[in-house]
Parts: C-alpha cells; sequence; structure tokens
C-alpha cells in the first residue's frame, strides 16, 4: 500500500485536514526543509482534493499575518509562547520575530494583541482582519514572472500580490500591493484594466508599469498607450477627475485624496527598470522611495515623521544595495539614519547645526 492510499483510509475530518494543512505551513516554512518531509507533503496533498485547497487558505493566513504590522511591538515571544501552549514552537518563532521583541504596551494588553494574531493564524480566517486573497504574491527581493490565461504578462515586483479576475467581457488585475510591469495582448472586444487603489488604468494593448507606494499610486508606460482613471478625488472638488490619457514615456502619480498631478514625461526605459536590479526616480517623495526600498530589504526601513516623507529626491539605486542607498540619503537629504532597539533603521531629520 502506497503512502498515498495509507492517507487516503484514515479520511479526517474537515477540521483535522485544516489543522494538518497548518501544521505542514509551518514544516514547509523551515529554512531547511528534509526531502523526506516534501515527499510526505506532496502525498498528503495527492490524498484528497480537499487538503490542497486547505493548505492554500492556511498558507494564505500565515502570509497575512505578517501584514499586521500595526501590531508590531505589542508583545514579546515569551507572551506568545505562554497563549499558545502546545500550539507549536515553529509559530511562535516566527511570529515572535514579527511582532518585535519592544513591549510597547504592558501586561494584559500586549497579552491580548498576542492572543488576536494567535486567533488570526492559528484557529482560521477573522474576518475584520484577514487580508482578501492574492492570486500571486512575492517575498522579500523575490521578482516572479506570471503570464495570464489571455497570454498577457505580469512582471510581479517584490513583496508585491495582484489578484486576477477575467471574464468573457473584461479582464481585470488588481494590484494589492507593491509593483507589477504589465506587456498586455491587445484584444479590444475585451479591455484589460488595472486597479490600484483609487486608480483605474484601462488598456488595450500595452507595456506599462503600475507601483503602489503608501498612499499614492505611480503608472508609468513604456510603450502603447493607457487610459487612467482616478475614482477618488478631495471632497472639495468641484467634480471627479476626467481621465487622463498616457502614452509611451509618460507618467502619472494619484495621491488619495488630492488632486491628480500633471502628466510628466520620462525615459521610456525607465518603467519596469527594477526587472533589472534598478531604481529610478525623478523628482519623486521618500516615501515612495523608501516604500520601493523596503521590498528588497530584510531589515525594513522607518520613517520618523510623515514631514520627511514628503522630501523630494532624483536618483537611481540598486536594489541589492540598500544599505548604500542609504548612506546616499544621508548625503543629499537633511536626514540621518539610526537603528532603535528592534534592530529597525529609521530615518530621522538631522538636527540643524548651531
Amino acid at each position: 500500500m502506497t503512502i498515498v492510499d495509507q492517507i487516503r483510509e484514515r479520511q479526517p475530518g474537515r477540521a483535522g485536514i485544516e489543522a494538518e494543512a497548518r501544521r505542514w505551513v509551518v514544516v514547509l516554512s523551515s529554512e531547511t526543509v528534509a526531502g523526506r518531509d516534501r515527499t510526505a507533503f506532496e502525498a498528503w496533498v495527492a490524498a484528497d482534493p480537499r487538503h490542497g485547497a486547505a493548505y492554500d487558505e492556511a498558507e494564505r493566513l500565515w502570509r497575512g499575518a505578517e501584514q499586521l504590522t500595526h501590531l508590531r511591538g505589542y508583545a514579546r515571544p515569551e507572551d506568545l509562547e505562554r497563549f499558545a501552549v502546545g500550539r507549536g514552537g515553529g509559530w511562535m518563532r516566527r511570529l515572535g520575530d514579527f511582532i518585535g521583541r519592544p513591549m510597547a504596551l504592558a501586561g494584559g494588553l500586549a497579552a491580548a494583541a498576542a492572543a488576536v494574531l494567535l486567533a488570526v493564524v492559528l484557529t482560521g480566517p477573522v474576518e475584520v482582519i484577514a487580508p482578501p486573497r492574492a492570486d500571486y504574491i512575492t517575498e522579500t527581493a523575490e521578482i516572479r514572472d506570471i503570464t495570464l490565461a489571455d497570454g498577457s504578462e505580469v512582471t510581479l515586483g517584490a513583496r508585491s500580490s495582484i489578484d486576477v479576475d477575467f471574464s468573457a467581457a473584461e479582464r481585470r488585475v488588481t494590484l494589492a500591493s507593491g509593483e507589477a510591469f504589465f506587456s498586455v495582448t491587445s484584444n479590444p472586444a475585451r479591455p484589460f484594466f488595472v486597479v490600484a487603489d483609487q486608480a483605474v488604468v484601462r488598456v488595450v494593448g500595452t507595456r506599462f508599469e503600475v507601483r503602489r507606494a503608501a498612499d499614492r499610486v505611480r503608472v508609468a508606460v513604456a510603450e502603447g498607450t493607457v487610459e487612467i482613471t482616478v475614482e477618488e478625488t478631495p471632497a472639495d472638488a468641484p467634480s471627479p477627475a476626467p481621465a487622463t490619457v498616457l502614452t509611451a514615456g509618460q507618467q502619472l502619480v494619484a495621491v488619495r485624496d488630492q488632486p491628480v498631478e500633471p502628466v510628466r514625461a520620462i525615459d521610456s526605459t525607465t518603467p519596469g527598470a527594477w526587472r533589472e536590479g534598478r531604481l529610478y526616480y525623478e523628482d519623486a517623495s521618500l516615501i515612495e522611495v523608501i516604500s520601493d526600498a523596503n521590498r528588497y530589504y530584510e531589515g525594513q526601513i522607518h520613517l520618523a515623521t510623515d514631514a520627511i516623507g514628503e522630501l523630494s529626491i532624483t536618483g537611481s539605486f540598486r536594489t541589492d544595495r540598500i544599505e548604500s542607498m542609504l548612506s546616499t540619503l544621508e548625503q543629499i537629504l537633511p536626514v540621518e539614519t539610526e537603528r532603535d532597539q528592534a534592530g529597525r533603521v529609521v530615518l530621522k531629520a538631522r538636527p540643524e547645526q548651531g
């Protein structure tokens, strides 16, 4: 009897399958996964169609926990350990690393924050804070090439995610986070849309880039033409902004709850340059630069104030040399870096010389 047949004979219920799926996420998240574990996992998935679906859901929740950055610093690893007796040390170690070592809240509040995280990751989805499902997700410094069902190609940047929804009438991709470069197969009868926060990009066939950073969306066209509609406008605006047409060598930046910025000319080779390991900026905000850098940097960089994020910068940086980029920023901007107790890099205003 094969291992697949042995698994089929046991036929656990739904709760058992979900628990096993969470266990497999822990096992496969290890930096050193044994070959026998991968073989056993593949046999488990093959034994029942429900297994693969349960694993995908458990993995989605696992990755979603890493997006709960507003809870960072609320509890120590030992708080998590106390709230998860018998749950498995692997989960505790990774959640402990995620939350960080500083104790931002004391006593019961810290424990409550730990319990919330454990409820989300270990017991299943919590609708209030569980992130939406994404069809494609990348990790830090990972770039992924994707071919969609219509033949269009997407290069998904580091720490980015997209959701794909194709119908007979239209093709729609939602950029949930990060950046993506699109090479769209032409089909006038079935337009292609990219949704990123408040911006909707409509295209028939072209090559362009869409990037999300904090409260802004940047669209840059390398080839062809796109039409952009910004669905959110300031409350005091007389009417919604009209659609804006971009052609090759043009870009537009839409900032949430602000008037749409004028179209600007760019080098047509710049869109998607991150695919080759370069980040190019022309009069970009520092918050956008740091958002991009954090997709390639494990340590993570934070801005001490919102005002610092609005500093303007023009330059080019290597995605594999973010530390060098930080040194350059200190030279050309009135900022300095320091590392907090959690080991994070913080950019703050440089004190004025007396």
